[in-house]
């Protein structure tokens, strides 16, 4: 009798620690942790009575002129102007944002480290009215066919790629009753990332674009961001993880059992 029950026990412990997992979805927070405190970079300045739809516009807000690159700080190479690859950037500055100290909720996933943001390549088509126009007193900005990457702090300075996307956009909204800047993220996930990475996010930034040359980066203008992707997928309770472990025991007990 007892062998029949042992069986029983056995197999629904480890049917319950399969079933009860933490299905919510996490937030992973990231801000922008650069020597001047911001995150994100515009490059290669226009200037706002050049671009015909949106100078009245600018004129009436105050700007000067969009950036038609966005960027990790140092992304470019403050000398010559040119684009560097991810994860060649200047030690120090080579991300757009890095998740707050503290756990950032993936660790049962494997990630333990803290994680970074890099981008490079998102360019704004400033003479297109769908990549850039306003309403009211919120501009609209799309930058595209960009690249993005989360690297993974395993050890002081040493940094693991975990996830990577290309043809990427962000939809970046500023208001300039407030100054807040909001995006949406869009990108293809590579092959090789990790899965549970989320193909769309969003983040807020509440510290409008500096204007030209007035950045402690270079003749660049740069602002603070903080963005956030929520990771929707089951991760394994501490509790759900003893469960299971019961449930292997009591299996392995049952096969000593049965062959002595």
């Amino acid at each position: 009798m007892k062998l029949r029950v042992i069986p029983i026990v056995a197999v629904l412990l480890v049917l319950l620690s399969a079933g009860t997992h933490d299905a919510r979805a996490v937030t992973v927070n990231f801000q922008g942790l650069t020597g001047d405190g911001q995150g994100l970079l515009g490059h290669s300045f226009v200037s706002a009575g050049s671009i015909a739809h949106m100078s009245a516009f600018y004129s009436g807000v105050g700007v000067a002129g969009p950036y038609t690159a966005v960027v990790s700080p140092d992304a470019f190479d403050t000398t010559t102007g040119n684009e560097l690859p991810l994860g060649t950037n200047a030690p120090g500055t080579p991300f757009a944002a890095t998740t707050l100290p503290g756990p950032h909720g993936l660790e049962g996933l494997g990630l333990s480290g803290p994680l970074h943001i890099s981008v490079s390549g998102f360019t704004l088509n400033v003479g297109s009215v769908v990549d850039l126009s306003f309403s009211g007193l919120i501009e609209n900005r799309i930058y595209r066919n960009g690249i993005a990457a989360i690297f993974e702090e395993t050890a002081p300075g040493v940094f693991n790629q975990v996830a990577s996307w290309s043809n990427a956009t962000f939809d970046i909204d500023i208001d300039y009753n407030t100054g807040n800047i909001t995006n949406t993220f869009n990108g293809t996930l590579d092959p090789g990332s990790l899965s549970f990475f989320p193909t769309v996010w969003t983040g807020t930034s509440f510290d409008p674009v500096d204007v030209a040359g007035t950045s402690s980066q270079g003749p660049f203008g740069a602002f603070s961001v903080t963005t956030s992707f929520d990771v929707d997928t089951a991760i394994p309770e501490p509790g759900s993880l003893l469960v299971f472990a019961i449930g292997l025991v009591g299996m392995s007990s049952l096969r000593r059992r049965r062959q002595s």
